[in-house]
Parts: structure tokens; sequence; C-alpha cells
């Protein structure tokens, strides 16, 4: 088994990359191509189908419904790099509130409509 495992930063990190500014977090962004899209979905679908493969820790219903939306989110995000008109899927998204529960908010909006 390949571990899912992606490290976050925080305030107290003693270890790891700086923080990046506005600047620095284009860059990244714009690095961020249909495949890391696809990649991080998939991921997140592997770990859905650990949780339900196991007998050790109880896994809610719920938890596993929102880990499977979040799979979808990550492969509609992927799907707008290869469309022009992103405007409605991106309104559909953050109406159903997935920016916000699965992403980043405001900055993966913004992600989304312009890079």
């Amino acid at each position: 088994d390949e571990p899912l495992i992606q490290y976050r930063q925080h305030a107290q990190q003693q270890i790891g990359e700086r923080r990046r500014g506005w600047y620095g977090q284009y860059l990244v962004a714009r690095q961020m191509g249909r495949d890391y899209f696809y990649q991080t979905s998939q991921n997140y679908a592997l770990a859905a189908e650990r949780l339900r493969g196991q007998s050790r820790y109880a896994v809610s219903q719920s938890a596993l419904r929102a880990l499977d939306a979040k799979v979808l989110h990550w492969q509609r995000r992927g799907d707008l790099r290869s469309t022009r008109i992103r405007l409605p899927r991106i309104a559909a998204e953050l109406f159903r509130g997935d920016y916000g529960r699965y992403s980043l908010g405001w900055k993966a909006i913004a992600q989304d409509l312009f890079l």
C-alpha cells in the first residue's frame, strides 16, 4: 500500500517549507493542471476505498458520503481545466458549498476562474 498523506503547514512549523507570498502561491497554483486535480481525486477515492474495506475503525456513512463528494469536487475541478466556459460549473460548486468544504474557498474559486 502506498501512503496517501499530504502534509499541511501551520504557524508553529519548525521544519519544512517557508510560507509563500501571493506571488509564490500564484506560481504554485499555475502548475496545478488537470492531472493534479485528477490525481488528488484519485487519492481521496483510494482513501475512501480503504476506509470501506477495513473493519478496525468505525467510519460513519455520512463521513464516507462526504469523502465521495470530495472526490467528485476534485474531479470537477480537473474537468474545468479543459473547458473555456467555466463560470456555470464554478457557480454550481460554489452554491453546493463544495469550495468551502473541500477546497480553499475563494482562493480555489479564483484559481478555477483565471488559471
